[in-house]
């Protein structure tokens, strides 16, 4: 998997990382930094849904190095950890569904 970046962003639309920073916190009211941590623990909600990869290694695949910054984002973000978002999901997936 790539890890997407603000130089990446910045260099796909031929600006500099400063100017587009600058422009997309104008247009959006928020840092590239915000919107690059909510693709990276989208994508995290993803594999702990669907796959049985241990936390750190999503983590790691998701781009974060920093497995503490990794769960203090990921709680920001979803109201719970990792671990309770994958037991959450297991737990969805067996309840019966009422008709």
């Amino acid at each position: 998997r790539s890890h997407i970046t603000l130089d990446d962003l910045a260099a796909r639309i031929f600006l500099s990382k400063d100017y587009f920073g600058r422009l997309f916190r104008e247009i959006t009211g928020k840092p590239v930094s915000t919107l690059l941590q909510q693709i990276r623990i989208n994508e995290a909600c993803k594999l702990l849904v669907s796959t049985d990869q241990n936390i750190t290694d999503i983590a790691n695949e998701c781009g974060y190095q920093d497995i503490k910054f990794f769960y203090t984002t990921f709680r920001k973000q979803t109201g719970m950890t990792p671990g309770e978002y994958r037991r959450g999901s297991q737990q969805s997936k067996s309840e019966p569904v009422d008709e």
